[in-house]
This record gives C-alpha cells, sequence and structure tokens, in this order.
C-alpha cells in the first residue's frame, strides 16, 4: 500500500509526506519516500507525481526507527543503495518478535 499526504502551506507551496508498506512473510516493510518536505509547485503547473510516492522529491533528512528496536531487521545495501542514499528509507519489522499481547493488557486496563 502506498501513501501521499499533503499539506497546502500557500497556493504554491505544500508539504508532502509519501511512501509505502507492504507485508512480506513476516516481515513488515516500511519505506519513507518523503518526510514533511516543503515542495514548491513550479509556475508552469507541474505538481509532484502521486504515482510514485516512494520515489523522493529531495535529499532524506530522516532516521527510521522501531520500538522493541530488537524486532528490527538489519538490511544489507548495494554499492547503488549507498550512492543514491537508500540505505535509510527502508524499516524492515519482524512481526514474530513484536508484542502480541492484547492491546487492553498493554494499556493497564483489567476486565471486570
Amino acid at each position: 500500500m502506498t501513501f501521499y499526504l499533503s499539506q497546502p502551506q500557500t497556493s504554491v507551496k505544500r508539504v508532502i509526506t509519501t511512501g509505502g508498506v507492504y507485508v512480506h512473510g513476516p516481515e513488515l516493510h516500511f519505506i519513507l519516500g518523503n518526510w514533511q518536505i516543503l515542495y514548491g509547485i513550479p509556475t508552469y503547473g507541474m505538481i509532484y507525481d502521486r504515482r510514485y510516492p516512494m520515489r523522493p522529491t529531495a535529499a532524506k533528512g530522516f532516521y527510521l526507527f522501531f520500538d522493541p528496536a530488537e524486532a528490527t531487521i538489519t538490511q544489507r545495501h548495494s554499492l547503488w543503495d549507498t550512492l543514491l542514499a537508500n540505505t535509510d528509507d527502508e524499516l524492515v519489522i519482524d512481526l514474530t518478535k513484536t508484542v502480541s499481547a492484547p492491546i487492553a493488557a498493554l494499556s493497564g486496563a483489567v476486565k471486570r
């Protein structure tokens, strides 16, 4: 699933956050293409193409993390990933290592 969140700032500027998420076996992959990027709409009217929300519009300035950290899977990256700055935009979570207790138990709620 991909997402594209856009918040207008002015008539020619907006803040966008885009990315995608998918499950492959016991792994949840979360990809962040853009995080609160201020995007200016050019005078000729072209706006950021929403068909490719995982394609970044600017250099990445974020770090992805998950709690508990033990559930994250360290990925191997190629030289191309490093050169194209694609090493920090995906977070892989091992779903078998996440908390599986009901939310009511985690919140301290008591069943009567």
